[in-house]
């Protein structure tokens, strides 16, 4: 076993232990659990305003003067309820994921997660304050993960996990 900063028995250096957990990462990943408990609560919330959906296009559609059979409303309103809990599970699951392979110190989830950020931006068009929040709590965690002090924290994990794979 090598000793940390003098060459290998192989020719490269062993890579030290990469220490404690920035806070910046710590913070991050918090930040993206709070926000798939968000996306929970924002699944929840639609589901208990179907009937009010429901009720709205019906009042639009007959302002608006046009005959349609309100089994074809209820078919719509309930695709896009089960669309848009499947998609939302689905980014919670993503965000949690990510979430616990960044703090492991997988570097790679930095990206993973900051598409999935990028893809709740329209988000901050919404009136409610739980699609607002959801974006703004991902776009938080999201610098974080890429300041300084998490990026050096990322490489030296990546060094430890390259020199502990090389060493057998």
């Amino acid at each position: 076993m090598s000793v940390p900063g003098t060459p290998s028995p192989y020719g490269s250096f062993a890579a030290e232990d990469p220490g404690p957990r920035p806070a910046t990462v710590e913070i991050s990943f918090w930040l993206y659990l709070a926000t798939a408990v968000l996306g929970l609560v924002g699944i929840v919330a639609s589901l208990t305003a179907i009937d009010q959906a429901r009720e709205v296009a019906l009042r639009q559609l007959e302002s608006q003067g046009q005959e349609v059979d309100p089994a074809l409303v209820e078919g719509a309103i309930l695709t896009g309820v089960v669309l848009g809990v499947v998609i939302g599970v689905l980014f919670t699951v993503a965000w949690i994921v990510g979430a616990i392979l960044l703090r492991r110190g997988m570097g790679w989830a930095r990206w993973v997660l900051l598409a999935l950020t990028v893809l709740s931006l329209p988000g901050i068009f919404s009136t409610s304050i739980i699609a607002i929040l959801g974006v703004l709590l991902p776009v938080a965690a999201t610098v974080l993960a890429f300041l300084a002090a998490s990026l050096a924290w990322y490489r030296r994990v990546r060094d430890h996990r390259v020199a502990q794979t090389r060493r057998f």
